[in-house]
C-alpha cells in the first residue's frame, strides 16, 4: 500500500519498493541531501501498512531522537509529518556533535541500538561526514556490522562515489535515486542554532547532581582511574611546580603521573623533568581543570544504556566528588560516567571541541 505523495517524485519509485522489504536500511549522503526527509517517508509508508518500524538516528550534529551528542533510536507506528514528537528507546552517547576522532562510539552506539529493535524494519539515518578516509572507515563499518538489506546513497554529483565503490558487489543492495529538487540547504548559522536550541531545551530541567569518582567508574578520562598520589608527594609536586602553574589533584595511572592544573606545561620544563626524575614515572599528563566546566557527560548503566547526558560544573578533588548538572531522574542508578569531549553551557551556546587536550 503506497502512501499518497505528490513531491518528492524522483525517490517514488525507490520507497516503493523499500517499503516491500524487510531488514535494515542505511541512508548515506552529505548534508542537505534528504536523508532525514527519506528516512521520514520510508517509516511513513511502513506506518500505513501497519507495520511498526524503528528509527536510529546517528546523526550527532543535528539529531531528530535525542539530544545533539548522542545516537538515538525510537519506533515508529503511525504517519510522522516531524519526528518532534518520537519518544527514544534508547541513546547511546558519543559525546561531540562532529565524527571524526569518534568513529568508536557512533558505530558501536548503532550496533547496540539496531540490536535493540531486531525484529523490526529499521531506517539507520547518518550525518553528512563523508570526505576522507575516516568517512569511508565508518561507513563500511556501519555496512559490515549493521549487515543492512539496503544501502540508500543520496547524492548531488558523485560526491558519494568515493564510499560507494567501497560497498558495491556485496550482498546488499546499493540504491542512488539522486536529490530531489524539493531538498534545500541549510546555513551552518541555522545548523547551529538549532543545536543550541535542543541543548536548551534538554538541560531546561536538570539539577545539580553530586557522583563519587572514587565510587562510579569513569571512562573517557584518567581521573579516577588510577591511585591517588600521597599527601607528601603531592605537596612535593606543588611546590616544584608552584612558580609555574597550580596544581589541583594528582594520580598514577599507567606508569605516568596525572595532574589536574590551572595550565599546561611543555613536556620538557624543568620542573616537569625533576618530577618525573624524581617519582620515576614514565611521564606526566597534565588537564587543564577549568577547561572541564560545562563538558558533555554520558550518565550510563554499567551496559552502556544512556540514562541521560549531563554537564560537568564542578569537581570537587578533596571530596572526589563531580558536580554534574542533569536531567536524570534517578541518580542512583548510574553506573557509570563517561566524559565527551565538547562544551556546551546549560542555555545551549556551544564552546566548542576539547581540541588536543588529555583528559
Amino acid at each position: 500500500m503506497a502512501v499518497p505523495s505528490t513531491s518528492y517524485a524522483l525517490w517514488q519509485e525507490t520507497l516503493e519498493y523499500l517499503s516491500r522489504s524487510d531488514g535494515t536500511v542505511l541512508l548515506l549522503g552529505a548534508s542537505d541531501t534528504g536523508k532525514t526527509t527519506f528516512a521520514r517517508l520510508l517509516l511513513n509508508r511502513w506506518a500505513v501498512m501497519g507495520r511498526t518500524s524503528a528509527f536510529l538516528d546517528a546523526d550527532i550534529g543535528q539529531s531528530e531522537v535525542g539530544p545533539p551528542g548522542t545516537i538515538g533510536m525510537a519506533y515508529v507506528t503511525k504517519p510522522l509529518e516531524t519526528f518532534a514528537a518520537l519518544v527514544p528507546e534508547g541513546l547511546a552517547f558519543v559525546g561531540t556533535t562532529m565524527p571524526m576522532g569518534n568513529l568508536l562510539e557512533i558505530v558501536t552506539g548503532v550496533k547496540r541500538l539496531a540490536e535493540r529493535a531486531q525484529g523490526h524494519p529499521q531506517v539507520v539515518d547518518t550525518g553528512g561526514f563523508i570526505q576522507g578516509a575516516g568517512a569511508q572507515r565508518l561507513a563500511v563499518a556501519l555496512a559490515v556490522l549493521l549487515q543492512p538489506a539496503h544501502i540508500v546513497g543520496l547524492q548531488r554529483a558523485g560526491e558519494l562515489e568515493p564510499i560507494l565503490r567501497l560497498l558495491r558487489g556485496a550482498h546488499w543492495e546499493v540504491h542512488t535515486p539522486g536529490v530531489p529538487e524539493e531538498i534545500g540547504r541549510k546555513t551552518p548559522f541555522f545548523r547551529a542554532q538549532r543545536r543550541s536550541l535542543r541543548f536548551a531545551a534538554y538541560f531546561y530541567e536538570a539539577t545539580l547532581q553530586t557522583y563519587s569518582f572514587r565510587k562510579v567508574p569513569l571512562l573517557g578520562t584518567w581521573l579516577g582511574c588510577g591511585t591517588p598520589l600521597p599527601a607528601h608527594l603531592l605537596r612535593f609536586v606543588r611546590s616544584t611546580l608552584e612558580t609555574e602553574t597550580r596544581v589541583f589533584y594528582a594520580e598514577t595511572f599507567a606508569g605516568r603521573l596525572c595532574l589536574m592544573t590551572d595550565k599546561v606545561l611543555p613536556p620538557h620544563s624543568p620542573g616537569i623533568s625533576v618530577i618525573q626524575r624524581q617519582l620515576r614515572v614514565s611521564g606526566v599528563v597534565m588537564t587543564r581543570a577549568p577547561r572541564l566546566k560545562h563538558l558533555l557527560i554520558g550518565l550510563e548503566e554499567a551496559e552502556g544504556q544512556l540514562l541521560g547526558m549531563g554537564l560537568l560544573e564542578a569537581i570537587d578533588f578533596r571530596r572526589g566528588e563531580l558536580g554534574i548538572l542533569s536531567p536524570v531522574k534517578v541518580p542512583s542508578a548510574v553506573e557509570r560516567i563517561r566524559f565527551g569531549r565538547f562544551r556546551v553551557t546549560p542555555e545551549g551556546k556551544e564552546l566548542g571541541l576539547l581540541r588536543g587536550e588529555k583528559i
